[in-house]
């Protein structure tokens, strides 16, 4: 009776020491999981990082970028006002060379005029 106790006892540790091992085997494999999470997070971090960067140093030059155009419509602006200006000077330029043109024409039409009145009052 003694050994079945005794032999009771070892298949109970035996038992247990399966349990044991297979808990260990689980506990490793969540382990195993948990370092290759941790390693896939740590991965994406840094590509997230360099994305980061990245993204950045685009954000820097289109900055640039904008303050460069800023600058170009301003001076463009500054260039089609001028423009403009020397337009309306040439426009009133043309106005009057056209007014003191039409001007020097009636006074032809009236000299004519004259003339040929005073030439038909000769002829007479």
């Amino acid at each position: 009776m003694e050994n079945q106790g005794l032999l009771s006892e070892i298949l109970e540790l035996k038992n247990l020491s399966l349990k044991k091992e297979d808990e260990k085997g689980h506990i490793m494999a969540a382990y195993r999981k948990v370092i290759t999470d941790h390693e896939n997070l740590e991965s994406t971090s840094k590509t997230a990082l360099a994305d980061l960067d990245r993204i950045q140093k685009q954000l820097s030059a289109q900055d640039v970028e904008i303050q460069r155009l800023g600058k170009d419509l301003q001076h463009s602006r500054k260039v089609i006002k001028d423009l403009q200006i020397e337009l309306n000077s040439s426009q009133k330029m043309n106005e009057g060379i056209a007014f003191d043109s039409k001007e020097k024409t009636k006074n032809k039409r009236k000299r004519r005029g004259k003339e040929s009145i005073g030439k038909k009052k000769k002829t007479k």
